[in-house]
Parts: C-alpha cells; sequence; structure tokens
C-alpha cells in the first residue's frame, strides 16, 4: 500500500496546532506529555528545520502563556520564591526559575518536533518530489 502524498499545512496552522494541544496538555495537568504536541509539530511539518522549530516554539508558547496565568491568577511568584529558597538561589530568583521551566518546555517540543518529524516520514508520508528547474533560455 503506498503512502499518502504529505499536505501542504500552513506554518501558522502547525504552531497554532501544537501551541493548543500542549495548552490542552498543561490545563489537564500532563505537562510530562509536552513531548507529544512537539511531535504533532513534526508530524505536520514539510522540513526537519521547521519541525524542531515549531515544535519547540510551540510548546515555550503554551508553557509561557501557562505561567502568565499562574502567576496572575493563582500564587504562582510565592511558589516560585518558596521553590528558589528550597534550592537554595534566594528569594526573587523566580525569574531564573521561570527561565528553566520555558527552557525545558522549548527541549520538549524540540525533540518532539525531530521525532515526530522522522516517525512521519518512516511510516506516514511519502516524501515530496522534487520540483526540477525550467531550462533556461
Amino acid at each position: 500500500m503506498p503512502k499518502p502524498r504529505f499536505p501542504d499545512w500552513s506554518v501558522r496552522i502547525v504552531f497554532l496546532a501544537t501551541f493548543a494541544f500542549a495548552e490542552l496538555l498543561l490545563l489537564t495537568g500532563t505537562w510530562q506529555l509536552a513531548y507529544l504536541a512537539g511531535f504533532l509539530a513534526g508530524m505536520l511539518s514539510l522540513t526537519a528545520r521547521r519541525a524542531i522549530l515549531l515544535g519547540g516554539l510551540g510548546v515555550a508558547v503554551a508553557w509561557a502563556a501557562y505561567l502568565v496565568y499562574v502567576f496572575v491568577a493563582g500564587q504562582g511568584l510565592q511558589l516560585a520564591d518558596l521553590v528558589g529558597e528550597i534550592l537554595g538561589v534566594g528569594k526573587g530568583a523566580w525569574w531564573l526559575l521561570t527561565l528553566m521551566t520555558l527552557l525545558l518546555g522549548f527541549l520538549l517540543g524540540l525533540v518532539g518536533g525531530l521525532t515526530g518529524y522522522t516517525a512521519s516520514r518512516l511510516f506516514l508520508w511519502a516524501e515530496p518530489e522534487p520540483v526540477a528547474d525550467a531550462p533556461k533560455g
């Protein structure tokens, strides 16, 4: 059975799908599965570079939006200060913990995007055919 041709998804659609899936995972309390949101970006991306970039950015932006919600609506700043004191970096290091959290989200999305791209080329989509250049003259 031949593989179907790869649909040409736009960057915006892939990013929004990744963002929405990562946000859904965060809101259900399964942040550990953010890798799967990056995997989705890899499955829908045309190139490996786009898959890695969109997977990482989609998850990191979703985590940033969730952290804004936690800091505004919840006790996120006090919790970050407490964790900073426990880790020994002192009070007021909430920005360092926030940066580390966003970096973790970016890396999870990045690795998910790469493996999703690889898996889609192996198991799901056929490689797009190269476009031949028109003869000059």
